[in-house]
């Protein structure tokens, strides 16, 4: 449906532009002005007054993509078992996908966590999103494991994501700009690093697994 809406906003304002620079041009073969030039101008404006941060926008989503998305081991599953000083009875996994892991909620040190999961008894999942950018709509996503009780992170994945979200929820009408919208990085290395947190969060499992 928004898909329809939004082809059918493009028709339009095409129509409308293509009858605003022909009557630009118009007047200036009237006025023995350089049409073409008056007529660019036109066409200029008229995709700006849309367009303005389309290229803007995947330009930011392709730097910090590239300069800043990845995964960060701060410590493996088993330094931390080390650090936890042998009290290690409570690591019983809770189930052996994301989704199976019970929901909680707790303060984890930041306003906009969400999906905060319970790995095991001492290990928490939770994943925070903001915006990055006062101009353009890039939003920051961090994935990350931390302690329960020192709220240390023990590993994070940095994604990146753009545009402004469903227009029937969160977008408002800047979410019609869906030639904004991008998940997050696409590419072959940020594919690897999501790899590195899923076997990641398999071998805090698996650690727990050992004292099922």
């Amino acid at each position: 449906m928004i898909g329809v809406m939004v082809i059918g906003f493009f028709a339009l304002y095409l129509l409308i532009s293509v009858f605003v620079v022909g009557g630009v041009v118009g007047w200036a073969k009237r006025n023995n002005r350089r049409k073409w030039f008056w007529g660019g101008i036109t066409a200029f404006l008229l995709y700006n007054l849309i367009f303005w941060d389309f290229v803007p926008t995947l330009l930011a989503h392709k730097y910090y993509c590239e300069t800043e998305a990845g995964f960060w081991v701060y410590k493996t599953p088993e330094q931390w078992k080390s650090s936890l000083g042998g009290k290690a009875e409570n690591l019983i996994p809770f189930g052996k996908t994301i989704e199976q892991m019970p929901l909680v909620v707790i303060n984890p040190g930041t306003d906009s966590a969400i999906g905060v999961r319970k790995v095991n008894e001492r290990v928490y999942k939770a994943f925070d999103i903001r915006e990055i950018d006062n101009i353009f709509p890039i939003q920051k996503q961090t994935t990350y494991f931390a302690d329960f009780d020192g709220k240390e992170k023990l590993a994070e994945l940095i994604d990146f994501s753009s545009g402004y979200g469903n227009p029937m929820t969160t977008g408002g009408i800047l979410g019609f700009k869906s030639w904004l919208s991008r998940d997050g990085c696409d590419s072959a290395v940020m594919y690897q690093e999501k790899s590195k947190y899923e076997q990641y969060l398999n071998n805090l499992i698996a650690l727990g697994a050992e004292h099922d």
